[in-house]
C-alpha cells in the first residue's frame, strides 16, 4: 500500500495575507514573492492535506472536482515546495 503525500505550511514561513494574495518570504530568501489569489490555498495549507483533499476543498465539493483545477494545482504545490514555503510528508 502506497502511503499518501500531504503538504503544509513550513512552520519557519513569513508571510501575510493582502486581499485575495499572500506575500510570502522563505527562510534564507532574499525577496518575498506573492501568492496570487491565493488566499484560501494559503489557509488550507495550515493543515495537511493531500493533493485531491486540496483540490476537493479549493472547489468546494466533496465530490467531481474540475479537472483544471488538479492539474492547475499540482505544478503550484511543486513550485511553492521548491521556494521552501511548504513542506510534503508521507500520512500513515
Amino acid at each position: 500500500m502506497q502511503r499518501e503525500v500531504r503538504w503544509a505550511r513550513a512552520t519557519s514561513v513569513l508571510w501575510r495575507s493582502v486581499l485575495d494574495d499572500v506575500v510570502l518570504l522563505a527562510p534564507g530568501a532574499d525577496q518575498p514573492f506573492v501568492l496570487s489569489g491565493g488566499r484560501a490555498l494559503w489557509e488550507l495549507l495550515a493543515d495537511p492535506f493531500s493533493p485531491q483533499e486540496l483540490a476537493d476543498r479549493l472547489a468546494g465539493t466533496g465530490g467531481d472536482v474540475p479537472p483544471t483545477i488538479r492539474t492547475q494545482l499540482d505544478p503550484l504545490l511543486a513550485d511553492l515546495a521548491d521556494r521552501g514555503v511548504i513542506s510534503s510528508f508521507q500520512a500513515s
